[in-house]
């Protein structure tokens, strides 16, 4: 970056004279995008033959939807709609450059059509509110309609009675007097969609149909990516409501619906599509010559005492304001109108403008990190990234050579996926799976996701996750199968699956704790889902395991047994060394495999009479932190044996999440697969001064960005539940991100973390490293940090005990580690209560001030700022370095803000993100430290996520939907500091 704009003086004083040129009004858009409010419903001219060709429409009325001008000819959609006695009619002409493209099956996932070329219409009339999705089922050639009505015409969340409607292949009646027709453009560019929506489907009681009835019709259009089933590349919604803005959430704003009125005639004057986007134009002209390569320029108005008055113009290109130009070099003139960023007239005096202009911002691709994929990214063939974001491995199971890994829940990436013979992914499946099982075949499944309100149980191919849906009598069952329809009665939850040669084996537990008997096995035939025999009773057990002979074994937890599926008849098993079984696997030569949960905490294997054959990973596992030991497990949920005869084990903690790969000959670890991380990538930030650091909350990881590997070194702090006073876990998911950094204190280089809260109540937390490894060593925060429980929503669900049973777990603390030992005790901490009583017990008000947004950061001075605003700075540093806060840090600013707080100390600076209002407008500031005055601000009228709801798309210059601060950095001396925002 370059500054070639010179700072230079304006006098203003003919404030009066001051004209605008360019501007006019926009039509029917709002910046670059379509601002439809309202739908002309015109009269269709005769009888409507639904078949696409749309030769006996009246288009008149229509609306055309995009969300940027400058692509609507790849992503938008015309909208028309026609009306008569008994049926409302649109016609949708969309642009798309995959058209017509969508692999969702409507029998095995009737809610996910929306996810490729789909287009959703959210419709309210006087008595009932209803969804319907539509989309093109490709591989059938089958037109489908989803239909959703509100149980609750005023209220989304009281549910919806939803039924599916699908065309015969190559049909266009859906039945329930829905018609529905596709035809692609000559071009291949895109496609006609006519839809026939009888009235007696949009009302509960239809009304006397004429001119003059409204109803509101939202429109959500949907493009999907080349797989046609994973989720849209494109997206828009419209015809709004007058005023109305807001684009998210769209399916339950029934505000934002715009109107659909009923014309007695047609032949309307076309919509026209103008933007109110213009130059930026004055009579005040700032020049400046800048290099010719310049690709961007932006530009501030400030006062003589340097404040900031105007963003004038950001992110702009050089050529369009050029007056003049060399070889070398070009002059450019950009006008001003005399206006402050809220558009009053500033007051007459002397003005000058200041600019920064550069060749262009970019971005290239490094590495990617704590993700296994082969790529990193998902692909079109399904065979990129990994796993789930909101929880870790879970299960593990075979199936012929193929392995197949399941995550309990998952929004993003993938709940289930299929690993081929060498190693890699090569599909994904978007339900979770709490319990798993396999054959040579097919995969099996105890799904879970949020649509999934009961116990069933789902059948996918092992090579590709197609779906397979049980067969009985010739006819496909539900591929949700119910475990209710299977037992015959929904008394049981699955606590167990297993797969032998011809049977599914369930492990089932009374949901009802008197329920008799507590726990049963159903003996499933695979193939029909119906059970071979009665439910057996048998003893409690927490897992189960087959062989491929049907020999089925159990474990309570203590012993492992094996069971008689016929009787329930349990026989324990002498198995030496063995402590604490838990995960259970049988490999092809009917060894057992068991995860010993006891003090050796490694994978044990015993011969079926019972002699043990061998482990794999160090005895004794993993530590809780510290170095990271590859060659040991921890908290092991699922194991199972490949063909080749390998171990494959699942450790389901955070701390990594992890698979890993052993060989049962010598014990030792073949491969593992790390990660992945949390959602939107939560967690994970970089070291401030060695980019070969990076971290997932407290996981270190190493980079070598040449070969663009990485590799898990250690776990800094992880607090042990058995020990007394250890306190403050390090998340690995929260969007408050840590902060990694180096000091000099006290004449000696030393390694840092800041952790900032999540939520004002988890207060502020300072590790350091130590020749004993990673501890906390001062915290201001509350009480319920240190003893008892305050949950992710706030509630207290655990009281203070022992030496803090006095206090509320809202009460603030000052704590520093004054024995060195990383652990809180009540010495230890300066307890500050509220001046006067709380006015109710639960009440959450913290006495002194906390909280900040989730890219604050610290100082290296080890200043902190929080909302307020206020400061806290250390009082002293102990010989070893560290940091102590009192009561007497506390300092507070003049000037009432909230958000990220990021100080630059070499500029007495703070950078203030602001969400003071949030999700309403707010700043972007930055605040003198020293006496709280705002040297600068930048519009931000729509931050953060709920913000950018409103927004329209962007422009140059404008800032939307800023989550965070993700740094600052020294470009030169010339530019200086610059900060980055998320």
């Amino acid at each position: 970056m370059k500054i070639k704009i010179r700072p230079r003086t304006l006098v203003c004083a003919a404030l009066s004279a001051m004209i605008l040129t360019g501007a006019h009004a926009a039509e029917n858009m709002i910046g670059r995008q379509s601002q439809n409010e309202g739908l002309s419903v015109v009269p269709a001219p005769g009888r409507v033959v639904i078949d696409g060709k749309l030769d006996d429409w009246d288009f008149s009325g229509r609306i055309w939807s995009f969300a940027d001008q400058a692509i609507r000819n790849r992503y938008s959609a015309e909208v028309a709609a026609m009306w008569d006695d008994d049926a409302l009619y649109l016609g949708i002409k969309w642009r798309d450059p995959t058209p017509m493209y969508n692999t969702i099956d409507p029998a095995f996932n009737p809610n996910d059509g929306w996810k490729s070329d789909s287009v959703q219409i959210r419709a309210r009339t006087a008595d009932r509110t209803s969804w319907f999705t539509t989309w093109y089922f490709t591989p059938k050639a089958t037109p489908v309609l989803h239909q959703a009505i509100w149980k609750d015409a005023a209220n989304s969340r009281a549910g919806t009675d939803e039924s599916l409607h699908v065309a015969p292949d190559g049909g266009t009646k859906l039945g329930g007097g829905f018609e529905m027709a596709y035809l692609k453009n000559e071009d291949g560019q895109g496609f006609v969609q006519e839809i026939r929506i009888p009235w007696t489907q949009l009302f509960k009681t239809p009304p006397s149909i004429q001119a003059g009835l409204a109803m509101r019709l939202g429109f959500e259009f949907l493009w999907g990516d080349p797989t046609g089933n994973t989720w849209p590349v494109h997206r828009y919604a419209d015809n709004m409501q007058p005023g109305q803005t807001s684009r998210e959430f769209f399916w339950s704003a029934t505000r934002s619906w715009g109107d659909a009125i009923l014309l007695a005639k047609g032949g309307l004057e076309p919509r026209r599509y103008v933007s109110d986007e213009r130059r930026v134009e004055g009579l005040f002209k700032f020049r400046a010559e800048l290099v010719k390569t310049a690709a961007r320029m932006t530009l501030v108005v400030e006062d003589e005492q340097g404040r900031r008055v105007r963003n004038l113009a950001g992110d702009l290109l050089p050529e369009d304001y050029t007056v003049a130009e060399t070889d070398k070099t070009r002059t450019v003139e950009v006008g001003w109108d005399g206006l402050d960023d809220a558009g009053k007239r500033v007051a007459p005096g002397r003005y000058r403008a200041r600019g920064l202009a550069h060749d262009g911002l970019g971005a290239e691709y490094e590495m990617c990190l704590y993700n296994p994929g082969t790529p990193p990214w998902d692909t079109v063939q399904g065979n990129g990234a990994w796993g789930a974001d909101h929880s870790a491995p879970l299960r593990v199971a075979r199936s012929g050579d193929w392995m197949i890994v399941s995550w309990a829940f998952a929004e993003g990436g993938s709940g289930i996926i299929g690993i081929g013979p060498d190693g890699l992914k090569r599909w994904g499946e978007k339900r979770g799976a709490t319990l798993l099982a396999a054959d040579d075949r097919y995969v099996y499944g105890i799904p879970a996701g949020w649509h999934i309100k009961r116990g069933v149980m789902i059948r996918l191919d092992k090579t590709t996750g197609a779906y397979a849906p049980f067969v009985r009598d010739g006819k496909e069952l539900p591929f949700e199968y119910p475990i209710d329809d299977l037992v015959g009665n929904d008394a049981y939850a699955t606590a167990g699956i297993a797969a032998t040669a011809d049977h599914l084996i369930l492990l089932l537990m009374a949901k009802a704790t008197n329920a008799a008997p507590t726990h049963a096995l159903a003996v499933v035939d695979k193939a029909t889902a119906v059970l071979t025999g009665p439910l057996v009773k048998t003893k409690r057990l927490s897992a189960i395991a087959a062989a491929s002979d049907g020999t089925v074994y159990g474990t309570d937890g203590a012993t492992i047994f094996r069971i008689d599926v016929k009787t329930g008849a349990q026989k324990a098993l002498n198995l030496p060394g063995l402590a604490a079984p838990s995960a259970l696997a049988v490999d092809g030569s009917g060894n057992l495999v068991v995860m010993d949960a006891g003090p050796d905490r490694q994978i044990k294997i015993y011969a079926p009479d019972g002699r043990l054959l061998g482990t794999c990973g160090r005895r004794g596992g993993r530590a809780l932190r510290g170095d990271f030991d590859s060659q040991a497990m921890r908290e092991v949920s699922s194991a199972a044996v490949d063909a080749a005869g390998k171990v494959w084990v699942v450790e389901s903690g955070n701390y990594p999440r992890r698979v890993s790969i052993w060989n049962p000959d010598d014990g030792s670890l073949v491969r593992d697969y790390i990660g992945n991380t949390g959602y939107a990538g939560t967690g994970c930030f970089l070291h401030d001064s060695d980019p070969a650091l990076a971290y997932v909350g407290p996981i270190e990881l190493k980079l070598d960005k040449a070969s663009r590997s990485w590799k898990v070194s250690r776990v800094l702090w992880v607090p042990d539940p058995a020990v007394e006073g250890e306190r403050f876990a390090i998340s690995p998911g929260e969007h408050a991100h840590p902060q990694r950094f180096t000091a000099n204190v006290k004449g000696k280089t030393r390694e840092y973390m800041f952790v900032p809260p999540y939520r004002d109540y988890l207060g502020y937390k300072i590790f350091m490293e130590t020749p004993e490894g990673w501890r906390p060593v001062s915290a201001v925060t509350t009480v319920g940090q240190i003893s008892g429980t305050i949950d992710g929503k706030g509630n207290a669900v655990d009281a203070p005990s022992g030496d803090f049973a006095a206090f509320s777990p809202f009460d603030a603390v000052f704590w520093n580690d004054a024995n060195r030992d990383g652990r809180v005790q009540r010495a230890e901490c300066d307890i500050v209560q509220p001046e006067k009583p709380r006015a109710k017990p639960g009440s959450r008000t913290i006495p002194i001030p906390m909280g900040s947004g989730w890219g604050e950061r610290i100082a290296p001075d080890f200043t902190f700022y929080v909302n307020g605003i206020a400061r806290y700075r250390p009082i002293s540093f102990t010989d070893e370095g560290a940091p102590v806060y009192t009561r007497d840090s506390l300092e507070r600013l003049d000037v009432d803000e909230r958000g990220d707080l990021v100080p630059v100390n070499e500029e007495n600076l703070l950078l203030c993100l602001s969400f003071k209002g949030y999700a309403n407008a707010t700043r972007i500031a930055g605040i003198d430290t020293r006496n709280g005055s705002i040297r600068w601000e930048y519009p931000n009228p729509y931050p953060g996520v709920h913000g950018s709801h409103r927004a329209p798309m962007p422009s140059p210059g404008s800032v939307i939907g800023p989550l965070k601060i993700a740094g600052v950095a020294h470009v030169n001396d010339e530019v200086g500091r610059v900060f980055l925002m998320r």
